[in-house]
């Protein structure tokens, strides 16, 4: 939107910007966990659940992130007066720290 997009426009383009970078380290973690998932014996029974509980949460953020998100994005954006308006307890403290630390 930076950039003179409209919403649908930016949330595509985006999403088509990080979506390699998503994919490789999305199918990185799964490449570990899945053997993991499938070791013999008492080490096995003892990680199996663990490695597919993330292999199947980091498969649903895949999906989420290539679906559910870019649609949000389109059609929730940011409000007109979220860059104007004063900013008040921890927005406050916050700013003046990122203005300190950028100095």
């Amino acid at each position: 939107m930076q950039m003179g997009s409209d919403r649908r426009t930016a949330a595509l383009q985006g999403t088509a910007e990080i979506g390699l970078a998503v994919a490789a380290t999305t199918f990185s973690i799964i490449a570990v966990f899945i053997p993991v998932a499938f070791m013999p014996g008492m080490p096995g029974e003892w990680f199996r659940p663990f490695a597919l509980t993330v292999t199947c949460s980091v498969l649903v953020s895949l999906g989420i992130s290539f679906t559910l998100d870019p649609m949000l994005s389109a059609y929730w954006g940011d409000p007109a007066d979220h860059h104007t308006a004063p900013k008040k307890g921890l927005s406050k403290l916050l700013a003046r720290f990122n203005d300190w630390f950028d100095r």
